[in-house]
């Protein structure tokens, strides 16, 4: 199932909100349905990996960078 933002190029917006879902203890999977982006989870994954961010998925798994 697609989303209204998959696949598009992040804005500097996009990336506030994505550092803010993920500091505020969002899952990476709740984080993506914030930024309309839950069609592409596996994009927004690696978006915060570029960018040094931790996070927790759905499954209860913690990424820490």
């Amino acid at each position: 199932m697609t989303d209204t933002f998959d696949s598009e190029p992040w804005t500097e917006m996009d990336i506030a909100h994505l550092r803010t879902a993920l500091g505020s203890g969002d899952t990476i999977e709740e984080a993506a349905r914030f930024l309309c982006r839950s069609g592409t989870v596996d994009e927004v994954r690696r978006k915060a990996e570029e960018l040094g961010l931790s996070y927790k998925t759905k499954a209860g798994q913690e990424r820490e960078r």
